[in-house]
């Protein structure tokens, strides 16, 4: 224990803000582009995109067998890495130095995403999913501390798009699902009775909170011209919990306002995009840096209605990103590494992602 007090005290200070804005479900082939996805064509991703998509879909019948999607943090691969590395001849305040060079003053995050049996009819889709997010950051001043983050949700999406004129399409997306969620700062001394005392539980320091939550996301697709897309995303839209009592309740996912844009120059078999988006326009104290969202993907279509295989790079929060996908008969793979600012603004606290994905789907 006075090793691990040893080396708290020796780390140096790190400055944290609040955690970031966290969406229900993530897109790994969004990520490889910027994170933009607010005027995206078309795809098999549109309930966690702009379900007004939905309504552009030459789709009459469509079953997505499995999606699994895994985004873990450049920090845990290499606390991971650390500790398997470990061997029992370092000493105890040699192992908490190596442990600490990637845990300390940064954060541990791990996303995991399971959604199975997804259907889509025609312009309506039904995509039932499992999503937990968890963090763990170690923060130094001006007491040692311990940040725990974690939300698990288990629900529906149920979307439908609409096709309001030649040029003008809605979608919504309505998402009931039970969340369990914590979040708190553990002292050092509750780790202490945490370690020492075989009686002391977490949930002494970090309350569960758990309910059903609804939630709805409202998107717009204007189409001017062939290459051009402009697109209005409202997501979580009213979101309130409904059955459990205000101070058991989880809180609400925050609404998120955004816009986009997406140009392509179509060279059929291959399209070249280019897309902008301007994210969480609601949330004042958001540096405008992270709320801008640049992308371009090239792509090469072989047999399906969407691109096969394909680059993605972009701007994601003032971070370069890059990705690519590849179509394997009935299963595409999906790779992108990018970056978030956990901090006020860019180049503040740069965390580094990777974000993988499996899609095994039969279309009709």
């Amino acid at each position: 224990m006075k090793a691990l007090a040893a080396v708290l005290a020796a780390a140096g200070g790190t400055a944290f803000a609040a955690p970031q804005t966290e969406r229900v479900l993530e897109s790994s082939r969004a990520q490889g582009r910027g994170n933009t996805y607010v005027a995206a064509p078309e795809s098999d991703e549109a309930t966690r995109t702009n379900p007004a998509t939905l309504a552009e879909s030459n789709v009459k019948f469509q079953v997505r067998w499995l999606q699994l999607d895994l985004l873990p943090g450049e920090n845990a691969v290499k606390f991971v890495q650390n500790l398997s590395e470990l061997d029992g001849d370092s000493s105890a305040v040699g192992i908490l130095q190596d442990v600490g060079d990637t845990a300390l003053g940064k954060q541990l995050y791990l996303r995991g995403q399971l959604s199975p049996l997804a259907i889509r009819i025609l312009s309506f889709e039904i995509a039932p999913f499992v999503a937990t997010v968890n963090s763990f950051d170690a923060r130094i001043p001006p007491t040692p501390t311990i940040a725990i983050y974690s939300s698990t949700m288990f629900g529906l999406n149920l979307s439908l798009g609409l096709e309001l004129t030649k040029t003008l399409t809605a979608g919504v997306t309505v998402r009931p699902a039970q969340r369990i969620y914590f979040q708190g700062d553990v002292a050092f001394s509750d780790l202490m009775s945490f370690i020492e005392d075989d009686d002391f539980e977490l949930a002494d320091v970090i309350k569960e909170r758990e309910g059903l939550v609804v939630g709805a996301d409202l998107g717009f697709i204007w189409k001017p011209a062939k290459e051009w897309r402009f697109g209005l995303l409202g997501e979580n839209v009213g979101y309130a919990s409904t059955t459990a009592k205000s101070d058991d309740a989880p809180p609400p996912y925050p609404q998120r306002l955004s816009l986009g844009g997406h140009y392509r120059i179509d060279w059929k078999p291959w399209f070249w995009d280019f897309s902008l988006d301007l994210q969480n326009l609601t949330e004042e104290k958001l540096h405008f840096l992270r709320m801008l969202h640049l992308g371009t993907e090239i792509g090469r279509t072989y047999f399906t209605r969407d691109t096969d295989v394909g680059l993605l790079g972009g701007v994601n929060e003032g971070y370069f990103t890059i990705g690519g996908y590849l179509d394997i008969l009935l299963a595409r793979l999906t790779a992108s590494y990018y970056a978030v600012e956990l901090g006020e603004y860019p180049g503040r606290r740069k965390d580094r992602r990777w974000a993988l994905s499996l899609l095994v789907s039969t279309t009709f």
